[in-house]
């Protein structure tokens, strides 16, 4: 090793050690510059710690590469600094920062760092001439690299949120078919039982208008006109029900109320009509629950199972339940003993003719309120639903 390659080893070492005593001055620079800088806003919210992240390691080494000259250029030594370099890359990706602000990052950091080479440089008139330039010939270097890091990490980073966005919007678009054909089939449901209330009406009509008919049977078409416009007037709300819902025109409005109060007047009111169908119509659960949710879509989910329960069920009962389950949630059952319905276990999909659209109704009250429906269902057994409910909404601005 000749002198001069021994002379200049000794002071680029005697430059690492120096840039290690003013590490935090220049650390402290960086960050006074790029808070500075109108185009770094993110930096502006973070703590010392936060700014400086993984630099540190990168002007250690600078140091060691310094210190090990003229073999500085180690493969092992480039893997310690590219990893280091892309843990400061991701740490700034998560912190709000662009590509735009990654790089003027390390452009204030090259600055800082180069004023002190050239203030370390007017007060080492002794140096030789090869020193400083081979000093920032190796922070070049290092700079470079660490800056293709930071926009390789970019790229990837993107492509992952690209992916992800992909398969988000993939399955919002299955969502939609979905709700598509399930709105169809409600349409169609809807369609067939108007056209059928409207045809009896119409066929009622005109025998009411025959010379054929006597008083009495007179008298009883009219009761049957009178039912008939009750039932095409509660499918026409329904729809009307069904369309608010879908054009988010029906707010929750949350607030404490006494569930188990109007789950138990609920199934009082209802008891005339079950008995009129010759059916049992039982109630058990606490009278007072006191839970917070929206009174009316709540009492409208229970009312709708229990008046669809007794229309379809033709003997046998319908019972009503309701209890607190695990703590934070209340749970509503309906059991009926009706015909059953063609369902799974698990979910709520179209119904069967002559249904309405009440089921998709009490499906889209359960989103709003954040509730589960269950049901089960056996052929000539019955079909029981279960709601849970939870017993405290804690975005009540919705």
């Amino acid at each position: 090793m000749s002198a001069d390659t021994e002379n200049t080893q000794t002071q680029l070492t005697a430059l690492a050690d120096h840039l290690s005593q003013v590490h935090n001055d220049i650390l402290d620079e960086w960050r006074a510059l790029a808070e500075s800088d109108p185009t770094l806003a993110p930096s502006s919210h973070l703590t010392r710690t936060q700014f400086i992240d993984h630099i540190p390691h990168i002007l250690r080494a600078l140091g060691t590469r310094l210190c090990s000259w003229p073999d500085d250029n180690t493969p092992e030594q480039r893997e310690l600094e590219l990893e280091a370099s892309k843990s400061h890359s991701h740490h700034r990706w998560q912190m709000g920062y662009n590509m735009r602000s990654l790089v003027r990052d390390w452009g204030h950091l090259n600055v800082c760092f180069l004023q002190q080479l050239d203030s370390y440089g007017r007060s080492h008139a002794d140096l030789q001439m090869v020193v400083l330039p081979e000093a920032r010939q190796i922070w070049a270097k290092l700079i470079n690299d660490s800056i293709a890091q930071s926009t390789v990490e970019y790229h990837d980073l993107l492509q992952v949120e690209s992916t992800t966005r992909l398969h988000d919007l993939d399955l919002i678009l299955k969502n939609l078919q979905e709700m598509e054909l399930l709105r169809g089939h409600d349409l169609r449901i809807a369609t067939h039982d108007l056209k059928g209330g409207v045809t009896i009406l119409m066929g009622t009509t005109d025998l009411i208008g025959s010379d054929r008919v006597s008083q009495a049977e007179r008298i009883q078409m009219c009761r049957m006109l009178n039912r008939g416009v009750a039932t095409l007037h509660q499918m026409l709300e329904e729809l009307m029900d069904m369309a608010r819902l879908e054009a988010a025109q029906d707010p929750r409005r949350i607030a404490p109320f006494d569930v188990g109060q109007v789950f138990t007047e609920l199934c009082e009111t209802s008891q005339p009509l079950a008995e009129a169908r010759g059916l049992f119509l039982k109630a058990d659960g606490p009278s007072k629950f006191v839970i917070e949710g929206d009174f009316i879509k709540t009492r409208r989910i229970a009312q709708n199972l229990l008046l669809n329960a007794i229309k379809y069920t033709n003997e046998g009962g319908v019972s009503v339940t309701w209890k607190e389950h695990e703590g934070d949630q209340l749970l509503l059952c309906v059991q009926d003993s009706g015909p059953g319905l063609e369902r799974s276990a698990t979910a709520l999909p179209g119904k069967n003719q002559g249904e309405g659209v009440g089921l998709s109704i009490v499906k889209r009250l359960c989103e709003l309120l954040d509730a589960k429906i269950k049901v089960e269902s056996k052929a000539g057994i019955g079909t029981t639903f279960q709601v849970l409910f939870p017993t405290e909404i804690k975005n009540a601005s919705a």
